[in-house]
């Protein structure tokens, strides 16, 4: 297939896709259950980069 965006990952079958959907799932729900934490570590006048230039 040719495309100016490629697949960075390639998911073959139903099942491959809902396991990766229910991961995402499963991500999305943690990510919000300690959004307030992860957003009370900020300092304020600091600019976030690359890591690893």
């Amino acid at each position: 297939m040719n495309s100016s965006k490629p697949q960075l990952r390639l998911v073959l079958g139903a099942d491959a896709l809902d396991v990766i959907h229910a991961k995402l799932e499963a991500m999305t729900t943690e990510l919000a259950d300690w959004k307030d934490l992860s957003i009370d570590t900020a300092f304020d006048g600091v600019a976030m980069s690359a890591i690893g230039g």
